[in-house]
């Protein structure tokens, strides 16, 4: 037969979707902005099927350290993944110089006989990859560095016309070799090539596994393996030959039939002498030399795209910023939201953005026409047909927001002092305050976010008998106050105030002969975006804090070691002022809501203490002591009248 010029079969990529969901994870989990290399394993197989391309393939086990769980007809190829956190990242790479130094370190291989002593070191690859974690869109690139043998030509022949039927049996082989060599003559096989060196080589097959199913041209790999046999055997030899081995299952067993012989004049090798090794891998896409892409978008489920992209936003800000923040502890919290107006809206919003998946709305209004321009949840829509429930409406746009939380919502008032029940109420009053205690207890943090300021006597009165964070936010008209009420302590001078702490007068109906104005929560429209955000920030710095909800107020400066740094108690602003304070009160003895007086009444009367709250405006005033206290005041003549002009 005349020999003719060989061409070698480049890999064709084939990508499972469990490789890039295994990337996704690793990224977002693991290797966050850390872009070093990695070691990936990735197989081929020599029993590709005739007419299809040799596959070079990557799935889920590619990042494993373990061997893969591949056919036994699959082999092994040990290589490189660049991840780049940029697009920009990805373009500016240099690819001639990712393959220059592969070759580089093949050739080096080659000359210390390494590539026969480990053939993994035969054939390898290195992969660059951008991934866009937010819409799971990926761009990569493979490189599979094959050297060049300028001028190569050979006797191309099928085994069985080289072979006689008997003999292929010496191609079978161990399954973790990828090539080895065999003796016709003695019948031996050789797993280690380097030690044939000063032997006869007349009778001497070298063997690699192909992953071509052309009839005429092997795969990128043979075309290795025959520079580093032209390399080290050239000098011992006139020709060498080369199996190309193939196997497929027919029958129930494995054939070797479409395996190919390629018998190589060795004197070719003279021509190499003194040449720089050329080289190239860089897979070619639709023909051009240009990288890939996998989109799994429409693979996955949209809720689940969205989950991760929301999620992604935050991680990025603790790899960059804030590497001790525990965004799972954070995303794990039950928060209770009373109130789903103006504060409400925007405190859900916000704790989403967060991270956090469980929220709860109690509201008992209705959507106005009023309402959409100011609370952000809520649409022309919810307006119409005399108004949909709020609680209800915040939380179906909250999960069209971002259908991974999980938000309830209920419609119900809340008791307050000095709003009387009437005997028919009673049913309804008591059903109200086990739901509002069950709730509280079932959470893990209750926002205050009420109209009113006897609303929120309730709320924070059981906060602090089941030991639960309560986040206050209430608005003035161009003033704002956000705070976190203290818990229990066992030392009682230790313990931060209640919303109620700085009174020295207990709650009141203030709907009572009011005007529309005074109706309606009339606040300059950007204050309440301010109380929100600043409330939503306070709550993630305080459960983040090492003593969580329990924090001492700290100076700023010293502040700095913590995840999310200073966490106050109070924060005061108005904007006319374009002024902010950070004052910190302790719990009055004698506060209407937090004091040790009004929790033991509760623990020991529960609903007739809170039906004396709720019937009589004075009654607080005189179980905590403050009745006897203004007495004390006014005979004493120790009250005085300040002015807004003074200071103090």
């Amino acid at each position: 037969m005349n020999e003719s010029p060989v061409a070698f079969v480049p890999f064709t990529s084939s990508i499972d979707a469990g490789f890039w969901y295994e990337l996704n994870h690793r990224k977002l989990n693991i290797w966050k902005l850390d872009d070093s290399r990695r070691s990936i394993t990735g197989h081929f197989t020599n029993s590709t099927a005739t007419g299809l391309p040799p596959f070079f393939s990557l799935c889920d086990q590619a990042f494993k350290e373990e061997r893969l769980q591949i056919s036994a007809t699959s082999y092994e190829v040990h290589g490189e993944l660049i991840n780049t956190n940029t697009k920009e990242d990805f373009a500016k790479l240099d690819k001639k110089a990712l393959l220059d130094e592969k070759i580089r370190q093949f050739v080096n291989n080659v000359e210390k006989l390494d590539i026969f002593k480990y053939p993994s070191n035969l054939v390898s690859f290195v992969m660059v990859c951008f991934a866009d974690l937010k819409k799971y869109k990926f761009v990569y690139w493979i490189c599979f560095p094959s050297i060049h043998i300028p001028g190569l030509n050979a006797v191309t022949s099928t085994i069985s016309d080289v072979f006689g039927l008997e003999e292929l049996t010496l191609f079978h082989h161990d399954r973790n070799l990828p090539i080895f060599a065999v003796n016709r003559k003695t019948k031996n096989r050789q797993s280690d090539i380097s030690e044939l060196m000063n032997v006869d080589l007349t009778d001497v097959y070298f063997v690699i596994v192909d992953p071509s199913s052309d009839a005429q041209n092997p795969g990128w790999p043979t075309r290795n393996f025959i520079y580093a046999i032209l390399h080290h055997f050239s000098d011992h030899t006139s020709e060498i030959r080369v199996v190309c081995l193939r196997e497929k299952l027919i029958a129930g067993e494995l054939s070797v039939s479409d395996s190919l012989v390629l018998t190589i004049q060795t004197s070719i090798s003279k021509d190499l002498e003194g040449m720089a090794p050329g080289a190239s891998g860089w897979e070619k896409n639709k023909g051009k030399l240009l990288p890939k892409s996998a989109d799994l978008s429409n693979t996955m489920d949209p809720k689940i795209l969205s989950a991760n992209a929301v999620e992604l936003n935050l991680r990025l800000m603790k790899w960059r910023i804030a590497p001790s923040l525990d965004l799972d502890f954070i995303s794990k919290q039950k928060c209770l939201l009373l109130g789903a107006g103006t504060l409400g809206c925007n405190v859900a919003r916000l704790l989403m953005a967060w991270g956090v998946k469980d929220i709860t709305l109690v509201d008992n209004g209705r959507v106005s026409f009023s309402n959409p321009v100011r609370q952000s949840l809520f649409t022309f829509e919810d307006t119409c047909a005399g108004g949909a429930m709020k609680a209800e409406a915040a939380a179906k746009h909250l999960q069209q927001i971002n259908p991974s939380v999980n938000v309830q919502s209920h419609t119900f008032s809340i008791p307050m002092p000095g709003h009387p029940i009437a005997a028919a109420e009673l049913q309804q009053v008591q059903n109200t305050v086990k739901l509002l205690s069950d709730l509280i207890r079932s959470h893990d943090s209750t926002f205050l976010l009420l109209d009113s300021r006897e609303a929120r006597w309730l709320p924070a009165m059981l906060g602090k008998f089941h030991g639960k964070l309560i986040m206050n936010a209430a608005l003035g008209f161009d003033s704002y106050l956000v705070m976190r009420h203290g818990l229990t302590s066992s030392s009682p001078e230790d313990e931060l105030g209640c919303y109620f702490c700085s009174d020295v007068m207990a709650p009141g109906n203030s709907m009572l002969d009011r005007s529309l104005d005074q109706m309606c929560t009339v606040s300059r429209p950007g204050v309440s975006m301010i109380a929100s955000s600043l409330v939503v920030e306070l709550f993630t710095s305080v459960i983040t804090h090492p003593d969580g909800p329990s924090a001492k107020v700290e100076a700023p400066e010293d502040c700095e070691q913590y995840p999310l740094g200073f966490a106050p108690h109070q924060i005061r602003g108005w904007l006319s002022q374009g002024n902010c304070v950070y004052p910190t009160c302790g719990a009055y003895s004698r506060c209407v809501a937090c004091s040790r007086a009004v929790l033991h009444l509760y623990q020991e009367r529960g609903l007739q203490f809170l039906l004396d709250v709720f019937n009589d405006p004075m009654y607080l005033e005189e179980v905590t002591g403050l009745a006897q206290m203004k007495l004390e005041c006014v005979e004493d003549n120790d009250i005085q009248a300040l002015s807004d002009d003074e200071s103090f």
